[in-house]
């Protein structure tokens, strides 16, 4: 059996303004906590360097073996239960899932239900809340490579990719770890819709760890 979520997150982002007028975030900490129980399932950590993208670490532990959780990883379902667990997610779509000489390539294209709320008041096009994440995960390592790409016509605003990986630890237990960079290119709003983006992404994760129980117990 896999263990319920705990959350702790813990955040680096104080944010301020630089001489040219655009929001930066220092290293200054700002810890925030809830409690976490023995899978500690959720560790993140988010950092801004100067205006370059913002990091993250995403962790979830799972009381199941890697075996299990990897063949749970790689399933066809993983996409479209995932949509059916996130509440502003209206679809998850396997575009493609290939497996050959160890690696799997899969496309999963996302359709948001809605814009984030900073934009909630504006008429955002719909393929604007489209997008593809990308990877290729070689089982050898036990490690993917992942890439998101929106619509061509928004590529020039944003950017986001990382590795996933999962780790056996003691007890025949697995960690989940992801880690990204994520950047959003918009003059002075930028900082604060990649603080939304990434509450988003964190949610998302969230919901896979929960989506990875059901196909492991399944």
């Amino acid at each position: 059996m896999l263990s319920d979520s705990g959350y702790r997150a813990v955040a680096e982002t104080s944010p301020h303004r630089s001489r040219a007028g655009l929001g930066r975030f220092s290293n200054n900490p700002l810890l925030l906590h809830a409690p976490a129980g023995r899978g500690a399932p959720l560790a993140t950590s988010l950092r801004r360097v100067l205006e370059g993208p913002v990091h993250f670490t995403i962790c979830h532990e799972l009381d199941a073996p890697l075996d299990a959780v990897e063949l749970a990883v790689l399933s066809r379902e993983l996409g479209p239960r995932l949509a059916t667990k996130v509440a502003s997610l209206e679809s998850v779509v396997t575009v493609e899932h290939a497996l050959h000489r160890g690696e799997l390539l899969r496309v999963l294209r996302f359709q948001a239900s809605a814009p984030l709320p900073i934009f909630a008041s504006y008429p955002v096009a719909k393929d604007a809340m489209s997008w593809e994440e990308r990877s290729t995960y070689r089982l050898a390592e036990h490690t993917a490579t992942w890439q998101v790409s929106p619509k061509e016509q928004w590529r020039s605003y944003f950017r986001s990719a990382g590795t996933y990986r999962l780790e056996r630890l003691p007890e025949g237990r697995t960690r989940r770890r992801v880690e990204g960079d994520i950047e959003i290119r918009l003059r002075l709003l930028g900082p604060l819709v990649e603080r939304l983006a990434l509450a988003e992404v964190q949610r998302t994760y969230d919901a896979e760890a929960d989506t990875l129980r059901e196909l492991v117990n399944a």
